[in-house]
C-alpha cells in the first residue's frame, strides 16, 4: 500500500474516533424481513467471502449529539461537535449460508451537520453519510424533539434541484422517572429492552447469550460497504470492500424510556426510508408523511469510541 499522505486541509480524519459525552436517543420501528433482505443483497453481499441476513425486523432510529468528536492520538489537532441522525438495522453476518459468526448492525440512512464527519465516515469507513440540517431540543421536563432535513432531491426528474428537504420529525413525551440502566453498551444494549427481546429470532438470541463474553463486547460490530467511483470508467468502482467498525461504549448514564412518541417520516427520491426498509404501521399525515409509533423509546449519555477494520 501507499503511504496515506496527511493534508492539513484534507478531511479524512484518521480513525479511533472518541466521542465522550454522546447523548443517544433511539426509537424501534417494525419492519420488513424481506425488504430488508433486499438492502443486504444490494449493498453488503457479494462484496466480501461474508454474507449478510437481517437478524430480526426491526430497524432502529437514533438521534445523536456530540459534544465533542476527536481522532484519537490526535488530540492536539483539536476537536469537533456534530448532531448526527441514522437508521440502523441488525443483521447476522455468516461465514457461510448458515454458519453465522456474529450479530451485528448495519446503516441504511444515516446524516450530519458537519462536513469533515461526512467525508471521513464515507471515504474512511465506508458511512454513506449526507450533509444536512439537525435540531435537537431537550426540554426540562423531560419531552424531547427533533427535526432532520437532509439535501435531498425530491423526485427524479431534469428539472428537479437538489435542496435541504425535510425528513424527520421526532416528539417524545411522557417520559418514565424511574427509568433504569440497561445492561451493556451501544450498540448492542438495545437488545435487553424488553420491547425488542420479545422480537429477536433465535439465531440472534444464541449469539447474545455466549459465555465467558462481557455484556460490552456483544453485539458491537457495524457493517458498511466502502467504495470509490473509478473517475475512468463510472460504473466500476476503483476500490470496493466491507469494513467492520467496532464501538466501545463506557460509562453509560442518565437512563430514560418515553411513553408516547411519534416518529414521522417524509420520504424523498433520495431518502425512500419506507419503502427501503418496508417499514410497517405508518399513518398518513395531512401534511405528507407517514407517522410511525415506536415499539420502544429510550435516551443514554455514554463515552464512545469507534474504530474500524476492513474484512478479508
Amino acid at each position: 500500500m501507499v503511504p496515506f499522505r496527511e493534508l492539513p486541509w484534507g478531511q479524512q480524519s484518521p480513525p479511533p474516533w472518541g466521542m465522550p459525552g454522546a447523548t443517544l436517543r433511539g426509537f424501534a420501528l417494525r419492519a420488513s424481513m424481506p425488504t430488508l433482505q433486499t438492502w443486504c443483497d444490494d449493498t453488503l453481499n457479494g462484496v466480501s467471502s461474508d454474507s449478510f441476513v437481517p437478524a430480526f425486523p426491526v430497524v432502529f432510529l437514533y438521534l445523536v449529539h456530540y459534544p465533542k468528536l476527536v481522532a484519537s492520538g490526535h488530540e492536539e489537532l483539536g476537536f469537533s461537535t456534530q448532531n448526527e441522525f441514522f437508521l440502523m438495522m441488525p443483521v447476522l453476518r455468516l461465514f457461510a449460508p448458515f454458519v453465522p459468526l456474529e450479530l451485528g448492525w448495519a446503516f441504511p440512512f444515516i446524516g450530519v451537520d458537519n462536513g469533515t464527519s461526512a467525508i471521513s465516515g464515507q471515504m474512511v469507513v465506508g458511512l454513506a453519510k449526507t450533509l444536512g440540517e439537525i435540531d435537537i431540543n431537550e426540554a426540562g421536563d423531560g419531552s424531547y424533539a427533533a427535526n432532520v432535513s437532509m439535501l435531498a432531491l425530491t423526485t427524479f426528474s431534469p428539472d428537479t434541484q437538489q435542496m435541504v428537504q425535510p425528513l424527520l420529525a421526532i416528539a417524545a413525551n411522557d417520559p418514565d422517572p424511574s427509568a433504569t440502566a440497561i445492561a451493556g453498551g451501544f450498540p448492542g444494549s438495545v437488545l435487553h429492552i424488553a420491547e425488542i427481546k420479545q422480537e429477536l429470532s433465535s439465531e440472534a438470541i444464541d449469539l447474545t447469550d455466549l459465555p465467558l463474553t462481557p455484556a460490552s463486547a456483544l453485539a458491537s460490530g457495524c457493517f458498511a460497504l466502502r467504495q470509490i467511483r473509478d473517475c475512468g470508467a463510472p460504473a466500476e468502482a476503483a476500490l470496493a470492500d466491507i469494513v467492520r467498525m467496532h464501538w466501545r461504549s463506557e460509562n453509560e448514564r442518565d437512563f430514560r424510556f418515553w411513553g408516547d412518541v411519534a416518529v414521522d417520516v417524509f420520504d424523498n427520491a433520495t431518502f425512500p426510508i419506507t419503502d427501503a426498509l418496508g417499514l410497517i404501521g405508518g399513518v398518513p399525515l395531512p401534511i405528507g408523511g407517514l407517522r410511525y409509533s415506536p415499539i420502544a423509546s429510550w435516551g443514554v449519555t455514554a463515552d464512545l469510541c469507534l474504530s474500524a477494520r476492513v474484512l478479508d
